[in-house]
């Protein structure tokens, strides 16, 4: 597949910018060097290669959440930071 003059003026136009006479003897240049790659990469035989979404295979690295008891001390340190408490709570303003 090639591209010419035109398609890059159509392609230019779409994206709003305004290309001079030989920025577009440029582009369409490289646009079909691109597309010619493009046209090699089709040639290649890839029937016994999996499909993939990423390169090389990602472990997210979490650690499972745990509920833990909070120490007493920990928990009236917090409570006595904060401006307004009630008893063991915290008051916040109304969100919604």
């Amino acid at each position: 597949m090639s591209i010419d003059n035109k398609q890059v003026e159509h392609l230019s136009h779409l994206a709003r910018i305004e290309l001079t006479a030989d920025e577009k003897n440029t582009l369409t240049k490289d646009l079909g060097d691109i597309l010619a790659y493009f046209e090699k990469l089709k040639a290649l035989d890839t029937s016994n290669i999996e499909p993939t979404s990423q390169s090389i295979k990602l472990n997210n690295i979490t650690r499972l959440d745990e509920v833990k008891p909070c120490k007493d001390a920990m928990q009236k340190k917090i409570i006595d930071n904060f401006p307004d408490s009630s008893g063991r709570f915290i008051k916040v303003n109304k969100v919604i």
